[in-house]
């Protein structure tokens, strides 16, 4: 009787601390710190993409000059001759221009000249006698070869005008017409750096963070991390949810969650609700360079705690294999002493 009276006690003893610990499991759950690294590296190309172009502008044009002296009047005329070309086409924004020109007295034996280059309204000045200020001037040569150099497409004039004079020294009242003539070979190459903007996705990337909720509770989402361009070189760093990453591939209004421009390097931390992140998360890198190309490296994590249940299921298994163990020593007692009383 004895005996079956202490298995009593030990059984109700160990159901009584195998049901305290089931009760008791919900209590020890616990939260967990978790992060999920990214990593990524963007190699963007410049905004502006150059082409090297030419065009030819005059190509052995001939410009003969025959003095005439009048001895009526004791004056010359037609001393000079001139001829124009346009300026280059150029379809998009261009740098670097530059018109070369070869000008040569082809007589033989060969003779001396002058040479302008003027754009329209300056040579109108010019042949009226009035002030001017031409692109270029050469005096008392038989060949003539230089360069004329513009930034850009909107310093060209609509047109050059180009002009063969014969010099006074070279006008003898008393020579041939043949011996006064002047012929002069013109050619002229315009040469020039076309530069054209890329496609946005050349010269802008994007790296999207997709999260996917569990089944734990999570809260305290934090997004940190930091982005350099590899050669200390500017760019642009946006972060920013699906629908607006959406807005700035198409050029319209955005609003982002983080956003700095004309940086080499950053450093940053954002709190986020889980809905946002729901939403997904772009990292967006842009080049601003016109003519630079970048490599930059982002390194990211989100951080966040999540419930963590395993020390409440260690409790509620152990609770319920005492309260069986338990339960299964109480009944054994009880029938031990039923068997006792009948001996």
């Amino acid at each position: 009787m004895k005996i079956s009276k202490a298995l009593f006690i030990f059984g109700l003893i160990l159901l009584v601390l195998g049901i305290i610990l089931v009760v008791a499991s919900p209590s020890l759950v616990t939260w967990k710190q978790k992060e999920e690294p990214i990593e990524k590296t963007f190699s963007l190309l410049s905004r502006w993409k150059s082409q090297e172009k030419s065009d030819i502008l005059a190509n052995d044009e001939l410009i003969t000059v025959k003095p005439y002296y009048s001895e009526w009047s004791g004056k010359w005329s037609s001393t000079y001759g001139y001829w124009f070309c346009s300026f280059p086409w150029i379809y998009g924004e261009a740098k670097n221009i530059v018109i070369s020109w070869n000008a040569k007295e082809i007589s033989n034996p060969s003779k001396i000249f002058n040479f302008y280059v003027f754009d329209e309204k300056n040579f109108d000045l010019w042949t009226e006698g009035y002030p001017s200020t031409p692109y270029y001037v050469g005096k008392g040569s038989n060949t003539y070869n230089f360069s004329l150099t513009f930034n850009k497409k909107e310093e060209l004039p609509s047109s050059f005008y180009y002009v063969v004079e014969v010099p006074s020294t070279e006008l003898n009242s008393s020579a041939s017409e043949e011996a006064l003539k002047c012929a002069v070979e013109v050619n002229v190459i315009a040469r020039w750096t076309e530069v054209e903007e890329r496609s946005k996705y050349d010269y802008a990337d994007y790296c999207a963070f997709y999260y996917y909720s569990g089944l734990s509770e999570r809260r305290n989402f934090v997004l940190e991390g930091n982005v350099a361009e590899q050669n200390n070189k500017n760019f642009n760093f946006y972060i920013m949810d699906s629908s607006n990453e959406g807005n700035f591939w198409s050029d319209k209004p955005y609003s982002a969650y983080y956003e700095k421009k004309g940086i080499s390097s950053d450093s940053f931390s954002l709190s986020l609700t889980e809905a946002q992140l729901k939403n997904d998360v772009y990292f967006i890198v842009e080049n601003p360079n016109t003519n630079v190309n970048e490599t930059i490296v982002l390194k990211v994590k989100l951080t966040y705690e999540e419930t963590d249940y395993s020390a409440s299921e260690g409790a509620l298994i152990f609770g319920g294999i005492l309260a069986v163990l338990g339960l299964i020593v109480v009944i054994a007692a009880g029938i031990a002493t039923i068997i006792f009383k009948k001996q």
